[in-house]
This record gives C-alpha cells, structure tokens and sequence, in this order.
C-alpha cells in the first residue's frame, strides 16, 4: 500500500514521528480548489512547504508514494456532536478537523485540549446549545430571558469557545442582541431555527443557518410544523416561487448555509455499515437510533431528501457558500462526510464543488488560515483516496492513509485500535443524553 525510499524503520521515524522532511505522491491532487496532475507535496515539520511539479520535487528524501490514489486536503466535518468512540473513524475516513456544534462546556474544552495527543481529528467547538427557557436537550443551555442569553454569550466567549450556537427554541426576538454580543467577541453565531424564522435570523446577523428545517413558514404559510411535512409534502416543488425568493433573502444577507442531507438520507432506511464499530458502541448505536419503519413515512422522507436537494442548488445558484457537515451522532462518524458530500453532488452542483464544500470553504468560513488547502504554509492535513472523487464521490471510498499535522496514520490500524477508545459510549456527555432521550420516548414521555 505504501512505497517508501527509504527502509521501514526510517519510514517510522519521517512519517509517524512528524519529523523531516518528505514528498507525498499520488495519481493527482486536488488541492482544495481544483485537480492538478504531475505535482507532489513536500511537507517539513507538520507544514506544507511546496506543491511542485514532480520533476521539480527534493530528491534523497522520503516519498510517501500511494498510486492509482487522488490526494486530498483533510476534509473538515461542519456539524457533529463529539464523543469520544468517534475520534479514529473520522481520521480512517480521512476528516482530520471537526467542529463540534453543541456539548457540555468543560467536557468538550477538555477533548479540544487533548486531541493532539490522541488519534482524533482536530476540534473546533461551540460550547453547549443555547436554547430559550426551556429545551429538550438537556445538554443544551437554557436562558430564561434576552440578558441571560446575552450573558451566556459573553460567558462562553471568555472561556474560549470557537463560535456560538444558538438552538431551535431560542427565541427569534433575541436574536439580533444575540448576535450583537458574540460579534463584539470576535465569535461567529450559528443557529438551528425554528422559533426564530431563518430568514429573520439571516437578517438579524446570524452567519451560519443548519437544516433548513427553519423555513417552513416563508416557504408554505400556516403548514404544519417539522421539517418532513414541509420538505416531504409531494406538492412542495409546485411553486418554486417562494423557495426562490427565500434563496434570494439568504444570499442578499450574506449567510453560509449547512443543509446536513446526511441527516434525510439516514431516515430513508438503514444506510449504516455497523459492522466496523466496536461491540458496545454498536449496542449503544442501535439503542438510541430512532428509524422510521413505516413505508409510507420512509417515502416522505426521500421526497424531503430530493426537495432539500432542489433547494441547496437553488442556494448554490446564487453564489450562497455551502459547508458540509453530518449532525453525528445520528449518522456515523466519518463515513457520512462521504454521504453528504455525494448528496451534495448529486444536488446537480457537482463532485468538485461538493468536495470545496468539506475543504476550503468549510476552512473560510470557519476562520481557519492554515487548513483547507494544499498549499504551502498551511498544516499537512492530508487523505488518501482510491480512485478519483474529483469525477465522482464515493458513498463508502477506500481511505488508506491519511497525515495530520504531518503525521501518517494507516487507516486499516487506526479502526482496529477503535476498540480500545471508548468502551462505554453512555459515559460522554451525548451517549447518556441519547440513551435517557430513548427511554423517555419509548416510555411515551
């Protein structure tokens, strides 16, 4: 799987050590922008030093040389809710940052600490969901009024969190002094709408909109409320009218959009490959999985999926950036990147622009100046993938390799040391909210 100038004992030292200086190869690069065919990558010290046509590579160094391969910026995952089981299937599929979009604060201030030290991706977080006065996570923040939110902003910034995230039940005329406190911080606010409409939120400021879920009543007035009977209705792509004047107010306000299609494809029926997780995070998984089982339901949700799609190119269309992110627990880690960025393809935009969605947009948006592309001076965050995704994305690919910070991890020993990581999924902070969650609903409460 991996050629090497130099011996195995040496091949330790430059590669997993984050040591030297060596040249990576592949059948072509994309770079985060576009292909390019012929160059390889020199990486020094953790950092891309040069991207360089091959005749023009340092000779007498290593070569890390995987053909019939297309080499990648480590993809960035926009949307999850971090536990540790997690962490070495993102690396094996080759996501090496994260952010997490809502936990309990020190828990999740600790994990973004030690993932160096750990065969994790790297952690971007938000601090825990803050919601209106009352919420159905418990994991969440609630504020009791406009001050107390405001006052958790400020809060939550002192303690260093990489943005803000403001829940489904925060209510919509908080929003603009809300987004007001975190800009005066320097943090960027997402939020998930649905008491605040979306539109209103993108007007109020608000940089970052997930779901689309918070559409509802611009999009069909008086409807019923949740995201499947409006998306899933078969008579919601009769009049594109009010979606285009809906894309038109998010493009005019300058908002970033998240769709997380990863979440519709999952409600379709069962699309996970269990059979890589662990014993117990499997158990764990199946426990507070929640499938809609009744065909007619699972109809309305493919339908949701193909009207969600419909709507992102309309968003696409008119210049909206599109982050990729996979709201995981409720998909797997890692795996569902590919899942959204096929979906993301398939939206009519193209396998190029969903891979952009998942490396250098996500790095932009994000305020991250030395991830995203493979360029010099940025991290040596870098994925290996059989093939060529560049003409099609692969819903399951073959990631043998990937580097982070310089370092190579083969893929196929990271998920067999996945056992060891966490054996006890229910004792991180999402794993006993999800297991109290399902036994609340299957209890009927």
């Amino acid at each position: 799987m991996i050629s090497s100038s130099m011996s195995t004992e040496k091949h330790e030292t430059d590669y997993r050590r984050n040591e030297g200086t060596y040249v990576c190869l592949a059948d072509r690069v994309f770079d985060g922008l576009e292909v390019r065919d012929e160059v390889g990558v020199v990486v020094r010290g953790g950092y891309i030093e040069a991207v360089l046509p091959e005749a023009r590579l340092p000779r007498h160094v290593p070569v890390l040389n995987l053909p019939g391969c297309t080499m990648i910026p480590g993809l960035i995952d926009s949307h999850v809710h971090f536990m540790r089981w997690q962490g070495p299937f993102y690396l094996a599929s080759g996501v090496t940052t994260i952010r997490d979009t809502g936990n309990q604060l020190e828990w999740i201030l600790a994990r973004r600490t030690e993932w160096k030290t750990m065969v994790w991706p790297r952690i971007l977080c938000v601090g825990p969901m803050l919601d209106g006065p009352q919420s159905g996570w418990g994991i969440s923040r609630c504020c009791k009024d406009m001050d107390s939110g405001v006052q958790a902003i400020r809060e939550l910034a002192a303690r260093g969190v990489d943005g803000i995230k403001l829940y489904a039940g925060f209510p919509g005329e908080w929003v603009p002094r809300a987004v007001e406190a975190a800009h005066a911080a320097g943090l960027k606010v997402c939020m998930h709408c649905i008491s605040a409409d979306m539109l209103d939120a993108a007007a109020a400021g608000v940089d970052e909109l997930f779901h689309l879920d918070g559409l509802m009543e611009r999009l069909w007035p008086g409807h019923p409320p949740g995201w499947l009977d409006l998306w899933g209705d078969p008579h919601i792509s009769e009049d594109l009218g009010r979606q285009m004047e809906a894309a038109d107010w998010i493009s005019r306000c300058g908002a970033v959009i998240t769709p997380t299609l990863s979440y519709y494809r999952s409600r379709t029926g069962p699309t996970e490959d269990l059979d890589q997780l662990p014993e117990a995070v499997c158990r764990w998984f199946l426990d507070v999985s929640d499938r809609p089982g009744e065909p007619d339901k699972i109809e309305k949700w493919r339908r949701a999926l193909a009207s969600v799609q419909g709507f992102v190119r309309l968003l696409a269309d008119r210049g909206v950036p599109v982050l990729a992110g996979t709201d995981v627990p409720w998909v797997l880690p890692g795996s569902s990147i590919w899942t959204e960025l096929a979906l993301l393809s398939d939206s009519g935009l193209g396998p190029l622009w969903a891979l952009r969605s998942a490396t250098s947009e996500s790095s932009k948006h994000l305020g991250l100046p030395k991830l995203g592309l493979l360029e010099p001076g940025r991290c040596a965050d870098i994925a290996f993938v059989k093939g060529d995704p560049t003409q099609a994305i692969p819903e399951r690919p073959d990631v043998p390799l990937v580097i982070r910070g310089g370092k190579a991890h083969e893929t196929s020993l990271v998920v067999d040391g996945a056992e060891k990581e966490n054996a006890d999924p229910a004792s991180d902070p999402w794993g006993s909210e999800l297991i109290r969650r399902s036994r609340a609903m299957k209890r009927g409460g």
